[in-house]
């Protein structure tokens, strides 16, 4: 009787609690806790948003957020799963759980995915691009991700963005034995901005090593030195530079062996 008791206050309690504020109001609540950096706050008024909203997709959306600050990957998929079965054609929905599963080396996952937002979204340039990355991490599938990587510049309006995707699209062509190829993403990355990042003339170098363009190669290692030096001094680096280090990590081990 004592647990049916406790069960029916907690009845009580939520309903008093969808009766006074709606899913909206929580989520709201829940953001400006995840915002302070208190996650066991906004995980609660996850809960609430969920109770009181078992419809709501992005009350499931959010709260997988915050499973994710909170270290719970798991149950991040879950609530995505929970939130792409009522609201199917939110590609963005789908790229958040595949890059989850992408963290927890379901590539696989992650892939199917990443195809299913593509189809929903077929002008989504980062859908694109992330696919990419899942073709490599999957099966080093090289070639599609070039394809990948072509799309997400053709659709990009963000030069940023574009020239991130031309080097990383170089590097499948090297990791292809694509030299030429590799050299015309590099000069027009570097073209875009040359002094943007030292990865630009870092690549090129090496691929005109691979040409036996020697002095063209210790040019761009010059050029590439005197970049670092700069982006040493700065506190903070940008997304984009972050996934520079995904590719390096794993075509170097390619290089090196060829050098």
């Amino acid at each position: 009787m004592h647990c049916l008791g406790d069960a029916a206050l907690s009845v009580s309690k939520q309903v008093r609690a969808c009766f006074i504020l709606d899913s909206d109001d929580y989520i709201n609540f829940a953001q400006a806790s995840v915002e302070a950096g208190k996650f066991e706050e906004a995980l609660r008024y996850c809960d609430l948003a969920v109770d009181c909203g078992p419809g709501n997709a992005a009350a499931y959306d959010l709260r997988s957020r915050v499973w994710l600050k909170l270290g719970q990957d798991r149950k991040a998929i879950e609530d995505l799963t929970a939130a792409i079965s009522l609201s199917p054609q939110d590609a963005s929905l789908l790229s958040e759980r595949a890059q989850v599963r992408s963290k927890l080396r379901d590539f696989r996952g992650a892939l199917d995915d990443y195809n299913l937002a593509v189809q929903l979204n077929p002008f989504g340039a980062d859908l694109y691009a992330e696919r990419a990355w899942a073709r490599w991490d999957l099966s080093r599938d090289a070639s599609h991700a070039i394809d990948d990587f072509s799309e997400a510049i053709r659709f990009d309006k963000s030069i940023d963005n574009v020239k991130m995707y031309l080097l990383f699209r170089g590097d499948m062509r090297f990791y292809l034995e694509d030299y030429s190829g590799a050299i015309a993403d590099y000069n027009a990355a570097v073209w875009l901005d040359p002094y943007f990042y030292s990865g630009f003339y870092r690549e090129r170098a090496v691929v005109k090593m691979h040409i036996g363009d020697v002095g063209g190669a210790w040019m761009d290692y010059s050029m590439s030195w005197v970049l670092a030096g700069k982006e040493n001094l700065e506190t903070e680096l940008s997304p984009l530079q972050d996934w520079v280090r995904r590719i390096i990590e794993g075509i170097d081990v390619f290089r090196r062996h060829r050098i």
